[in-house]
């Protein structure tokens, strides 16, 4: 090789010495070693700041009648969602890293310790209406696709359907209803919240759960449904009702409507294309 190429070691070594003694060489190698001191150190600086601490959240209730502690659900959100220790029974982490929810009865002094830092966020729980469904406000310190945010947004979601089945006559953890599903073959039900007022809770007719219904008028205790359906189809639908029925039509016929429990009833489907449906309770 020396032999091929004499002068490869001289040349070699003289681009080295000429690359490391150049000026660019010496400020890139600075800039790498502060990057790398950099990077190790952010952690601890955001540590440090309080950067990184876990959310703190204030809830304000004023909504009557919830079934769940808001306080609970959210703080289990937080924990889950965020990944944090304490989440789980095998390891309850320090609580000094939990995200903190506390319950509060000042809004306005914790809205301000929101604006001040203090608190991440705060979420204001009301019922404007006696029956109605609940309704929520959150202020928080940060972005609305912050993390915190959206879980707190996750969590509301879940206080708002839980008391809406609460309200509906359906318990936390009791068992639904359902049809037997036949071999080889598949049974559908959609549920959907019931707002004192009938409802399609779903069907085996179609697996949009509510697109054979082309009409929906509800008046005095009454309802008259027009259902379209493309050809003839024989299946269940599932009905929310705000009372026993009386009088179960289907295409000028009487029908059986099956009390199924929490004021749900099925019944059983046999029409052509279109069929109106007439039910007084």
């Amino acid at each position: 090789m020396s032999g091929l190429f004499p002068n490869a070691l001289h040349v070699a070594r003289r681009e080295y010495l000429f690359r490391v003694r150049g000026r660019a060489f010496k400020i890139t190698t600075v800039l790498l070693a502060v990057a790398v001191i950099g990077f190790t150190l952010v952690p601890s600086f955001l540590s440090l700041l309080g950067i990184d601490d876990p959310p703190e959240v204030a809830v304000y209730v004023e909504a009557e009648g919830l079934s769940a502690d808001p306080v609970v659900a959210i703080q289990t959100v937080l924990v889950a969602g965020a990944g944090m220790p304490g989440g789980g029974e095998d390891e309850p982490g320090d609580p000094e890293d939990r995200a903190r929810v506390t319950r509060t009865d000042d809004p306005g002094a914790a809205a301000e310790q929101v604006r001040e830092g203090e608190l991440d966020g705060l979420l204001k729980i009301t019922r404007p209406e006696a029956d109605g469904d609940l309704a929520f406000e959150y202020v928080g310190s940060s972005s609305p696709t912050n993390t915190t945010s959206l879980l707190i947004t996750q969590a509301a979601s879940a206080i708002a359907i839980s008391d809406r089945l609460e309200r509906a006559g359906i318990s936390a953890g009791r068992e639904l209803p359902l049809p037997t599903i036949p071999a080889h073959g598949v049974s559908l039900l959609a549920v959907r919240p019931a707002a004192g007022k009938p409802a399609w809770m779903g069907d085996t007719l179609h697996f949009s759960q509510g697109q054979v219904v082309h009409e929906w008028n509800v008046r005095d205790r009454t309802l008259h449904a027009r259902l379209g359906m493309g050809r003839p189809r024989r299946g269940t639908a599932w009905l929310w009702l705000p009372g026993a029925p009386l009088e179960t039509v289907l295409d000028k016929e009487p029908v059986d409507a099956r009390d199924l429990g929490d004021g749900v009833y099925a019944i059983d489907v046999r029409s052509q294309s279109e069929s109106e449906l007439i039910i007084r309770w």
